[in-house]
């Protein structure tokens, strides 16, 4: 006698459409666009130091490098 396994596909749709949900929520905050500096880099900090996730910042020992707190 051969057992066979099935998928309950009914039962198995809403729990990948609420896993899209999930990961969709997640990743909204990550396309949003990062702050524009207007070509005008001097009022950036040098330093990450006491920044938030998200701010910027200007590396000044990389060649002015503009990078962003993660």
């Amino acid at each position: 006698m051969i057992d066979y396994l099935t998928i309950s596909y009914y039962q198995l749709v809403p729990l990948l459409v609420a896993g899209i949900q999930e990961l969709s929520q997640k990743l909204d905050p990550l396309g949003k666009p990062i702050a524009s500096t207007n070509g005008n880099i001097s009022n950036l900090p040098t330093s990450p130091t006491g920044l938030s996730v998200g701010d910027l910042w200007c590396d000044t020992d990389n060649d002015n490098v503009i990078k962003q707190v993660r």
